[in-house]
């Protein structure tokens, strides 16, 4: 099996190899496209990014390949799977909040266009300067128990 991995501004981080490594657990070897579709100006970084990520697949055992393509990310993905047979494919983006990508619906349009299940993984920034937080969405009544009770959860 073959899947497309696209990652934006961001190293794919724990999660991206997480599912790479589950795809190849559950299905036996599998074989992963990288690209990072960038504009002109970001390509070193780009550059930068993709050979840590090969690196990363690599170091799990996974066939892993890549490129930069300086392009608008849906064609991108719609080009590169115009070349190959994919079972899937895997968008590492930053979280939904900032991610333009995510605000321009990306994993819903690249499925609904190529047929194939999409994933999307929150990753991490491959800036050290930028803070990374874990977020905990609580339900609206878990909220308001909490405020009531003016206590911390215990969790």
């Amino acid at each position: 099996m073959r899947y497309l991995v696209v990652m934006d501004h961001t190293l794919g981080g724990t999660g991206l190899s997480w599912a790479v490594r589950e795809h190849a657990f559950e299905e036996g070897e599998i074989e992963v496209d990288v690209i990072v579709p960038t504009a002109e100006s970001e390509t070193d970084s780009a550059q930068r990014r993709l050979e840590s990520e090969l690196q990363t697949l690599r170091s799990a055992r996974i066939a892993a390949n890549g490129s930069i393509v300086v392009d608008d990310p849906y064609k991108a993905i719609c080009d590169a799977a115009g070349n190959c047979d994919y079972a899937g494919v895997i968008i590492a983006t930053h979280s939904p909040t900032i991610s333009r990508w995510m605000h321009l619906d990306l994993p819903r349009r690249v499925e609904s266009k190529l047929q194939v299940p999409v994933e999307w993984i929150d990753a991490e920034t491959d800036d050290p300067s930028e803070h990374t937080e874990i977020r905990i969405e609580l339900p609206r009544a878990a909220m308001r128990t909490l405020e009531k009770s003016d206590q911390t959860p215990f969790w």
